[in-house]
């Protein structure tokens, strides 16, 4: 369907003001495709460098946190469904990612701050009132937040329409 960058930006939107702590970029609901799911997960992988420490909020499987830990970062995923850590657990870690059943909510318990704080697809189903605290905790100063999601209410909720 698009096959420049620049039109794939676009079509995304990518909202990432300069110096910004927080990226977000916006798959519109009827357009969620291989191809955008590529462009973003590829957003996030360069934000990765080596040694970087990692919260993967809502991790299911692992694989984006196995395909982190692969670029060299340190990587903790989290996500509340216990088959899917335990899918995770079972797929390895090599030593760099470690994986908690637990809610977005309950981060605190973590005890941990990360460089990068990644949320792929399902930020939308966080209570984020009550998961703000928790992430903000979790976040190293100067840190910053990637969230991919494809939600249109949230976006309209978060003023970003």
């Amino acid at each position: 369907m698009y096959n420049h960058e620049d039109q794939l930006l676009e079509y995304a939107m990518v909202s990432s003001p300069i110096n910004s702590p927080v990226h977000l970029v916006r798959i519109p609901d009827s357009g969620v495709t291989e191809l955008l799911v590529t462009f973003a997960d590829q957003f996030v992988l360069d934000k990765i460098q080596k040694g970087v420490s990692v919260l993967d909020i809502g991790c299911g499987r692992g694989y984006f946190c196995k395909k982190m830990a692969e670029k060299g970062a340190i990587v903790t995923g989290v996500d509340i469904v216990a088959e899917e850590i335990e899918a995770a657990q079972k797929m390895g870690a090599d030593g760099r990612i470690a994986y908690h059943c637990m809610n977005a909510e309950e981060l605190e318990k973590l005890q941990a701050q990360f460089d990068l704080i990644v949320s792929r697809y399902c930020y939308h189903h966080l209570d984020i009132p009550k998961a703000q605290h928790g992430i903000k905790a979790s976040l190293k100063p100067g840190g910053r937040m990637v969230v991919v999601d494809c939600y249109e209410e949230f976006w309209s909720q978060a003023g970003r329409r």
